[in-house]
């Protein structure tokens, strides 16, 4: 793409936009998967944003913002819920490719400052919502 734009930059600024929708993308997983293998230790069985995007792309990453928002704040009063998180330690096939925690309220704590993260670079990317 670089290679035939006349606006390098405006192609730069695509791909690092890209590059950060992937990498939030490829985070959430990790989210599902680790209370996934939480669930399945215990023996517990259990496109409107995309048109939203093109049609009004700032609402999208405001609709975006605020479900971060409400997950983070949902992770954080978890942990303020259950103390006894803080007791038990954290197993998981995923521990060497998300991270290494002493316990469950560390690994909450982690995803819910994830979320955050997310929260925070979608509020950015409203003031340029088309690669502007």
């Amino acid at each position: 793409m670089t290679h035939t734009s006349r606006a390098p930059d405006f192609a730069r600024r695509i791909f690092d936009r890209v590059r950060e929708s992937r990498h939030q993308q490829d985070n959430e997983p990790w989210h599902l998967l680790i209370l996934e293998d939480l669930i399945a230790h215990r023996g517990v069985r259990e496109g409107f944003v995309k048109l939203l995007y093109v049609l009004r792309p700032a609402r999208a990453y405001l609709l975006d913002a605020e479900f971060e928002d409400h997950a983070e704040h949902e992770y954080m009063e978890f942990v303020r819920e259950c103390p006894e998180l803080e007791r038990e330690p954290f197993e998981s096939v995923v521990t060497a490719d998300y991270g290494r925690f002493e316990s469950l309220a560390d690994l909450f704590r982690q995803i819910g400052y994830d979320e955050r993260v997310h929260k925070e670079e979608s509020l950015v990317w409203m003031a340029q919502p088309r690669f502007a």
